[in-house]
């Protein structure tokens, strides 16, 4: 049974939903790094616009979207590269990825854009070590007033939502844009109705889309070795890039998934010296047989 915070909350959310993908409005950037070590420990480093006093030390003007503690690293810098003009960056290293997301303490509202589940998985070979990184933003925990699978397919909502063009492979940028504008015209009309069964909004509802929906974070991953497998759509000199924000995960989990290799160059000399010794015994022997 729906608590009254949860239909408030699935009002809330699609009521949001609609009226921030039909216009443009401020949003709050972040740029999130995180490093994996060969060992399977991370550093996480977070980059935002932070007024002075944050930068100084005054944790009260809090820019980022959880609690800090003496355990986070602040350091006040000088952004020159990116259209966000970043001025300050936090940053701390985890045993293993898994931890970050438990370590947090966020407002509970928050959990789906702040606390993702991510696992880093490290095999084993003779002569590789594998790395398997996934993380996931689960879907936003609200049912929908109206379903929006009356108005977009599986693959439609992937696409719109997410920028996933699995589903579309082959076409061209005229036949993909009117695709597009078909999807803009349901998608509207879906908003259309959702805003008008909605009949009362008031500050409280509007502060949670707020917090959700005016957040875009920048996530980059640098994993150890070579890359082999991405589905980020970006990669820049081995840092993968995703855009994050709430839009992505509104009617199905986003998976960030990537998987690299290092060469273990020790097992391939090795390899080769147990080979060279071999062929030399047995070589040695055959000369040996010979001489009797």
């Amino acid at each position: 049974m729906k608590t009254k915070y949860q239909k408030m909350m699935s009002w809330t959310v699609w009521t949001g939903l609609a009226v921030l993908g039909m216009c443009s409005c401020s949003k709050t950037n972040y740029r999130m790094l995180t490093t994996v070590h060969p060992n399977g420990a991370c550093l996480r480093e977070i980059y935002a616009q932070g007024d002075s006093a944050f930068a100084a030390g005054d944790w009260s003007e809090n820019p980022y979207l959880f609690r800090l503690d003496s355990s986070w690293q602040i350091t006040p810098i000088i952004d020159h590269h990116t259209k966000q003009k970043f001025n300050v960056k936090i940053a701390k290293n985890f045993h293993s990825i898994d931890e970050i997301s438990a370590d947090l303490q966020f407002d509970e509202d928050l959990r789906p854009l702040v606390a993702p589940k991510e696992t880093l998985q490290k095999h084993f070979r003779w002569f590789y070590t594998c790395y398997s990184f996934k993380a996931v933003y689960p879907t936003i925990p609200v049912q929908q007033p109206v379903p929006i699978d009356r108005y977009l397919s599986k693959s439609e909502q992937k696409l719109w939502f997410q920028g996933d063009l699995s589903g579309y492979a082959g076409l061209n940028g005229i036949e993909l844009k009117e695709e597009m504008d078909d999807i803009e015209l349901r998608f509207g009309k879906w908003s259309e109705q959702i805003d008008s069964l909605n009949k009362a909004r008031d500050g409280y509802l509007d502060s949670i889309i707020e917090k959700l929906y005016a957040h875009n974070t920048e996530y980059e991953l640098i994993l150890p070795g070579n890359l082999i497998f991405s589905n980020a759509p970006v990669n820049r000199q081995d840092t993968l890039v995703w855009k994050v924000n709430a839009f992505r995960f509104t009617t199905d989990d986003y998976e960030l998934i990537a998987e690299s290799r290092t060469v273990h160059i020790w097992a391939f000399v090795i390899a080769f010296l147990l080979v060279a010794l071999s062929t030399y015994c047995l070589i040695r022997a055959t000369q040996l047989r010979n001489l009797r």
